[in-house]
């Protein structure tokens, strides 16, 4: 990167001849969005849709909360959302043909707006005259780094987390050169953990910057102002009778276990968090980006040093206590938000860290540039296996299910049919069950009255053996997203066979080309 090391602005020639960053990062973004778009409808029998099945939890929930319900079953009360403020987001137009595109609308406009708002963080740094190249070539890095043009078709809250966190990043970027953090960035990390609670590694970011200017009360009141949503939904929850935290949280996080003492666990996450680090690859320019910031903290000047040391601390609280992966979405918002304040570190650096920065930029857009090309397969995926479920249920079974996977079985159904959370999303007692073997499932099944199970069943530690395996429903095309490319559908008791054969065998011409379902 061609930067300049005095802080003086581009010569004025200079700035009239060159298109602005932020408009080439919209520009390029919406490029790249256009031709996820088009790889979709290119697929055969190709459409527009999510890369995902967990926007539908989302779609699902807002469909209950619009009746006055937190939970994916009337009849109970649980917290399948990842997001305090998603699924509220998504209540305008429940029951409208365009409310399953409402998830993508938003996305993409988060999107756009966090194109724009690196775009010009770009302008803003001191760029040499000549240095056209440099800045398009950081723009492509940061827009590929942080998934900005492949997180929409998720569908989920992580494209309105990386806006955030983008927020924050230019805060942190007007601490570095000496000036107060703007209003709108505290209320954006203060608002961050309501969208996703690793945000609150932003918020120390963000406090550990004030805390360098002598701002003790705005420090104090982002943190109290972080704390709020969480905090009050947690109480909720908790009158519920459940965890303070949702669902989604409990079982998808990591826990070290097996430690003693005072120091055993926290060394215990220490060594396994480094570990899972060095062990895969896709992690390692994430882990570039950590070193490196720390390296630019200890040589980097006091009016930098508290901004670049909350940077450090936020990327490894989450190399520490997050989840990195399942399809290029967890660590993104810290991994653009390091990106960000990297760039504005290095405008001030030697050649030789420009350099070194260069190549910590280029791995992590690397690193990220597959989710856009994979995201019209991994959509058709979603297509083949859970909206053909979908579909099976609400047109032909019109009964309760039990599932692993919960997203469309449960949205644009009857409210009334009952969808047992096998893996424990939507249900609190499959969520506080360890061992999910044959018997555990036999009596869930019973207790609520199900009589049909679309499952993997390896996810499990055995099927009941009184259930009848009758059919396996196969993607069309390799697999991108879903967790296994084969649903198995079982009648859970022998009555329920003959029904089940019957209703799939009415609902197998109806499936798209190359998705085969195969009767046992």
């Amino acid at each position: 990167m061609s930067l300049s090391r005095a802080a003086a602005a581009p010569p004025r020639g200079l700035a009239t001849t060159t298109v602005p960053a932020a408009a080439f990062a919209l520009g390029f973004w919406g490029l790249l969005v256009l031709g996820i778009v088009l790889g979709m409808l290119a697929l055969p029998h190709g459409r527009i849709g999510y890369t995902l099945d967990d926007p539908y939890i989302h779609l699902a929930l807002a469909e209950r909360i619009a009746q006055g319900h937190y939970g994916i079953n009337l009849s109970e009360v649980t917290a399948p959302s990842s997001s305090i403020l998603w699924p509220f987001l998504l209540v305008p137009g429940v029951g409208t043909t365009w409310h399953v595109w409402l998830p993508l609308g938003i996305a993409l406009a988060c999107g756009a707006a966090n194109a724009v708002l690196l775009g010009r963080l770009v302008d803003r740094l001191p760029w040499a005259p000549g240095a056209d190249w440099a800045r398009i070539a950081l723009v492509v890095l940061l827009v590929l780094a942080g998934n900005l043009a492949g997180l929409p078709f998720t569908g989920m809250e992580h494209s309105l987390q990386v806006l955030l966190a983008a927020a924050c990043a230019w805060g942190l970027a007007e601490a570095m050169r000496g000036r107060p953090i703007p209003l709108w960035c505290l209320a954006a990390a203060a608002t961050g953990p309501a969208v996703r609670y690793e945000m609150f590694a932003l918020v120390g970011a963000l406090m550990i910057a004030l805390a360098g200017q002598r701002r003790w009360a705005a420090a104090a009141g982002l943190l109290v102002a972080a704390l709020a949503l969480p905090v009050g939904f947690g109480a909720w929850l908790t009158a519920q009778g459940l965890p303070p935290l949702p669902n989604s949280v409990l079982a998808k996080s990591d826990v070290y276990a097996g430690a003693e003492g005072v120091l055993g666990p926290v060394l215990a996450l220490v060594s396994n968090a480094s570990l899972e680090l060095l062990r895969h690859p896709r992690r390692w320019p994430y882990l570039a980006l950590l070193v490196l910031l720390a390296a630019l903290t200890l040589r980097a000047p006091p009016v930098q040093r508290w901004p670049l040391a909350g940077a450090v601390a936020a990327l490894g609280l989450h190399a520490l206590v997050g989840r990195f992966g399942w399809f290029y979405r967890y660590e993104v918002y810290a991994l653009l938000f390091g990106a960000m304040v990297l760039a504005v570190a290095l405008a001030s650096a030697s050649r030789t860290w420009r350099m070194a920065g260069a190549a910590v930029l280029l791995a992590a857009a690397a690193a990220q540039a597959p989710a856009a090309l994979q995201s019209p397969r991994a959509a058709q995926n979603i297509q083949d296996q859970h909206y053909q479920m979908h579909r099976f249920v609400a047109d032909y079974w019109r009964q309760g299910i039990a599932v692993n996977d919960l997203g469309w079985v449960s949205y644009q159904v009857d409210p009334k049919l009952y969808v047992l959370d096998l893996f424990g999303l939507a249900s609190n007692e499959a969520l506080r069950q360890k061992h999910k073997d044959g018997p555990w499932m036999e009596a869930m099944v019973r207790r609520h009255g199900i009589r049909l199970a679309m499952i993997y069943p390896w996810w499990f530690e055995g099927v009941p053996e009184s259930w009848v395996r009758v059919a396996e429903l196969r993607l069309s095309g390799p697999r991108i997203a879903p967790a296994g490319d084969t649903v198995t559908f079982y009648a859970t008791e022998p009555g329920a066979e003959a029904e089940l054969r019957r209703k799939l065998a009415e609902f197998a011409p109806t499936l798209p080309d190359g998705v085969r379902l195969d009767l046992r």
